[in-house]
């Protein structure tokens, strides 16, 4: 006896058939009316079953091709991958060996950390503020003069009459001997531009504090005196006409007293003189002896002179001279107890 049987897992219904008379599976007799046909239809069942599974498989061999190409590309790209990291793990050493040798560099106590942060050298309050005049350079304590804890650097130039542009602006010091200095003191250059700029001096000895100031445009202007109320009374004076003292210089001696302006004018009273008679008679008035004064100052320089009284008298002056004047009193009638001061106005250069 002959069978075949049509499996389930290749796509059968899992029939027997028998080539016998059995009556469930065979083929014999009678049996072929009802399971041939069913037969044949299990047999092409399958064949499509075959052609199914045959390019299911064409399918999952090309599924696999695709997936052993894109393994091999992920196997490329994870070296590539690799040498990258590689690469970066040797900048990361490099980096880690320079930053361990600065640190070694690097002195503790020049660190500063944030306010409030516990550690040591904390910034001060300037630590949030903003910096004037946009990023760059912050000036440092001391620098050109500014903030010296001692005292600023000396003037760089060997001559105060030397060309300054090469000068940064800035506080300095000098002495009385180097040529063109007003003496011990300081000097604040301020440079307006790339050619020209202003100097101011302050003297640092005398119970007078002394101002004087120049500028220079190509070259050196003279010194000019800043006047204050602790300069403006003195000793007046000059040199070639250029005043060198106060502004105004009041003083006084046996002769009277005078106030001289440094413009070169002098105002000046003589002493007075009691008890004068006017008893001389001459066209029909009174006059009283020639009286000579002497100026309180000597070598007066075109003398302008004019006598006061306190009486009824006239005060004339006779003649008038470099370093004195005379004068008489005139009145209506003759007398006694007048007196006599001479006021005048002269230059004393």
């Amino acid at each position: 006896m002959a069978s075949v049987t049509f499996p389930e897992a290749l796509g059968g219904n899992g029939q027997t058939y028998t080539d016998d008379a059995d009556p469930n599976t065979g083929l014999d007799g009678l049996g072929y009316t009802v399971r041939f046909i069913p037969c044949l239809q299990q047999a092409v069942i399958m064949g499509l079953s075959a052609q199914s599974n045959a390019q299911a498989a064409a399918e999952y061999v090309q599924q696999c091709q695709t997936l052993r190409e894109e393994v091999g590309n992920d196997r490329l790209a994870v070296a590539a991958d690799r040498q990258h990291v590689d690469q970066q793990r040797q900048a990361v050493d490099t980096a880690a060996a320079s930053a361990a040798q600065s640190a070694a560099s690097v002195n503790a106590d020049n660190i500063v950390h944030a306010p409030g942060s516990g550690l040591p050298n904390e910034a001060g309050e300037a630590y949030s503020r903003g910096v004037v005049g946009g990023p760059g350079d912050l000036i440092a304590q001391g620098a050109f003069g500014f903030g010296a804890a001692i005292s600023p650097p000396v003037w760089p130039l060997a001559s105060l009459n030397d060309n300054p542009t090469s000068v940064p602006s800035g506080l300095y010091r000098v002495n009385q001997s180097v040529p063109g200095s007003p003496g011990f003191g300081t000097l604040f250059w301020q440079r307006y531009n790339a050619t020209e700029g202003t100097l101011t001096w302050r003297n640092i000895a005398g119970a007078t504090v002394r101002v004087q100031e120049r500028s220079y445009s190509g070259v050196w202007g003279e010194w000019s005196r800043v006047f204050h109320d602790r300069s403006i009374l003195g000793t007046v004076s000059h040199s070639d006409g250029v005043p060198t003292g106060a502004i105004f210089q009041r003083d006084s001696n046996d002769f009277g007293s005078w106030s001289k302006c440094a413009d070169g004018t002098v105002e000046f009273k003589s002493t007075t003189i009691s008890n004068i008679q006017v008893d001389i008679a001459e066209g029909g008035l009174y006059k009283s002896q020639t009286i000579a004064f002497t100026y309180p100052l000597p070598n007066l320089s075109f003398p302008r002179v004019y006598g006061c009284t306190n009486n009824d008298s006239t005060a004339v002056a006779v003649s008038v001279g470099a370093t004195q004047a005379n004068a008489r009193l005139i009145k209506g009638s003759p007398g006694s107890g007048g007196q006599l001061y001479l006021q005048g106005l002269a230059y004393w250069f």
